[in-house]
């Protein structure tokens, strides 16, 4: 069991480029509560993960949020109603244009052994997004 929670400490170091340490401190003490605790209490407060990965001595409960956010950028385009007199008022047309569109996720990751909680882990772009109940009591 201790060599499961290195691994995955470990592969929460290397992935954890992406999300902030800000964020991952944010989430810490709410995920921390939930160490030791029966993984249906979790259940009960937080509501189904996205998928569950089953290993032999162990399982990861993955819970993943996603938003898509699109950019776009807008400018008016302003030409004189007569070009010989451009001191005369002009005539304006609004153009927009999509300049990008942007996936925002969020991952985290709960190690379940003998349907109790052993360890957490996040990796995502935007992990302010996702809230995580304190365990009760």
């Amino acid at each position: 069991m201790r060599k499961i929670v290195v691994a995955l400490a470990a592969g929460a170091t290397v992935s954890g480029c992406a999300i902030s340490q800000r964020q991952i401190d944010s989430h810490a003490p709410a995920l921390n509560s939930w160490v030791g605790a029966p993984i249906d209490e979790f259940l009960d407060m937080q509501g189904a993960p996205t998928t569950v990965i089953e290993r032999v001595d162990y399982q990861i409960y993955r819970f993943d949020a996603r938003k898509r956010r699109t950019y776009t950028q807008r400018w008016e385009d302003c030409q004189p109603t007569n070009p010989r007199k451009p001191y005369e008022p002009r005539q304006c047309q609004s153009t927009e244009r999509r300049v990008q569109t942007r996936a925002f996720t969020c991952t985290y990751e709960l190690l379940v052994a003998e349907n109790v909680i052993n360890d957490w882990r996040m990796n995502g772009n935007n992990c302010r997004m996702v809230t995580v109940s304190f365990r009760p009591g």
